[in-house]
Order: C-alpha cells, then sequence, then structure tokens
C-alpha cells in the first residue's frame, strides 16, 4: 500500500516538472484595453505580470463616443513600457459613428492579431480596473495542460471599494485559451457559462471548455477618480444607465467587507 501510494506521488511529482518545462517553452501574452482608468492600470498589470511572458497594451486617444483622454495616458504607458511592465504599445482609432461594443471587439482583436504576430500561444484580455493572482493563473497553466483545455472561464468578483465586495448574480470571463491561426473574440455561443462577448475567443473543432474553480478576477468596476466616466462611456454604459440616472444607487447594493488584497487604500487616498 505505501508502495502503491509512493508510485501515485512520483507519477504525479514527474507529470508536474513535465508541464512545467513545457509552460516555459510556451508564450503566455495579455493584452489590456486602455482609454481611462490609468490611475488603475499600473498595479493591475503588477498584479498579473508574474503570470505573462508579453503584456500588450492597445491605448485610444478618444472614447468610443469622441472623448478625448487625459493628458496623462501615454506618458504613463510610455513611463511603465521603460520600466519593463509593458512590452509593446499599439494605438487605435475608434470610430465614433460605430456601436461602442462595435469598437471594442475591433479593439481586442486587433490585440489578439498583434499577440499572434508576437508568437504567443495562450491569450487573455484585461482592462485596467482587472486584477489577478498571478499564482493562480499560473496554477491554471497546470489545468491548460494535463486536460488539453483550449478555452478556460473564471468568476468575476466585482468591488465597490478596495475592501468592499459587492454581492452580484454570477458573470464570468474568458481567461486563458489558446491562439490558432484563425482565433478571434466574438459571441461564443458555446461557452458554458455567461460571458462578456467582446472576450470570448470564438468555438473551434474539437475545443475543451472549463470553468476553473479557486480563480477569480477581481473588478473593481466602481474604483474610480470620476466614476461618471466609467458609466457614461464604456460600451456597456446601457447596463449603468441606472447608476448614471440615480448617483448614490450604488452605494445601496449588498457587499461582504474583505481584506485588501492588492493594498489599493493607499493609492485611493493619494486621489483625495
Amino acid at each position: 500500500m505505501k508502495n502503491k501510494r509512493f508510485r501515485q506521488y512520483w507519477r504525479r511529482y514527474c507529470m508536474r516538472i513535465n508541464f512545467t518545462q513545457k509552460i516555459k517553452k510556451l508564450k503566455w501574452g495579455i493584452s489590456y484595453s486602455v482609454w481611462d482608468c490609468e490611475e488603475l492600470l499600473e498595479e493591475s498589470i503588477r498584479s498579473v505580470r508574474a503570470a505573462a511572458d508579453y503584456i500588450q497594451v492597445v491605448w485610444q486617444e478618444i472614447s468610443w463616443r469622441g472623448t478625448k483622454t487625459s493628458g496623462n495616458l501615454y506618458s504613463l504607458l510610455k513611463k511603465l513600457e521603460k520600466d519593463g511592465l509593458i512590452d509593446e504599445l499599439v494605438k487605435f482609432e475608434p470610430d465614433i459613428n460605430d456601436k461602442p461594443w462595435h469598437n471594442e471587439l475591433k479593439k481586442r482583436n486587433i490585440g489578439l492579431m498583434m499577440l499572434k504576430k508576437r508568437g504567443v500561444d495562450y491569450f487573455m484580455t484585461m482592462d485596467a480596473d482587472e486584477f489577478y493572482d498571478a499564482d493562480q493563473l499560473n496554477e491554471v497553466k497546470y489545468q491548460i495542460l494535463e486536460k488539453k483545455l483550449t478555452h478556460v472561464y473564471s468568476p468575476i468578483t466585482t468591488y465597490f471599494s478596495p475592501t468592499k465586495q459587492i454581492i452580484l448574480p454570477g458573470y464570468f470571463v474568458n481567461i486563458w485559451s489558446k491562439i490558432y491561426f484563425f482565433s478571434k473574440l466574438g459571441h461564443n455561443l458555446h461557452a458554458p457559462c455567461l460571458c462578456d462577448p467582446t472576450r470570448e475567443i470564438l468555438h473551434i473543432p474539437f475545443a475543451r471548455y472549463w470553468v476553473q474553480e479557486g480563480i477569480t478576477m477581481h473588478h473593481f468596476s466602481f474604483l474610480r477618480k470620476n466614476i461618471m466616466s466609467k458609466w457614461t462611456e464604456t460600451s456597456a454604459s446601457k447596463q449603468y444607465k441606472i447608476f448614471v440616472d440615480n448617483s448614490t444607487l450604488y452605494k445601496n447594493l449588498p457587499y461582504a467587507v474583505v481584506p485588501d488584497k492588492f493594498n489599493l487604500g493607499s493609492l485611493v487616498k493619494e486621489w483625495k
């Protein structure tokens, strides 16, 4: 019995070593979509930098509706690039006559296309107000190789403040996904959970889907220097209209108090 347990342990250990070597040979890339919320961008990138071989930022000077970005965005991006947090900057010109979500999908697909050219094998897309635990993202890679997964999803946890976690219905995001030559982002009808249609890699033959437990996207959706910018300029502004019409309503959402995992409390104090 002891020998059997030892053999099982040894087999799992050897598999882990083998997968670790394979993971190092693959290229894992993240593409950020940025227009505003640059006040959170650096901390967001720092939260995932240890899990990504290549980080790209697709940025724009005007919003989907023609509003100009702050004058500090480009200088911040160049600083982060110089500091090694960003590997590539890509400028995007939105068509303000087109629907916002069309522009967003086009922008994210440009990021995906550029990462294909950079030899990225697995891809995910992010915004500046989104954070992950890099150790959790790295751990998912073993599941991907062991189960031969092509599409991996994780739940989203939304926050009102650095320590106030809003209690909302389940919503998910497509994290690491295998990139093929014809890979594109769009609404994937085969997705096993409710997900942002501008974030999903489309279905491919023999795709293997997985909703990963033990990992979450920490979405600081209500943490902004200018919260109205979030509500009125985002491609999902129709969903936020209820908050625009009643700017105090969001403060009455049910929430749980949690630790300040990413130490954003000190950052928020600097805004005041």
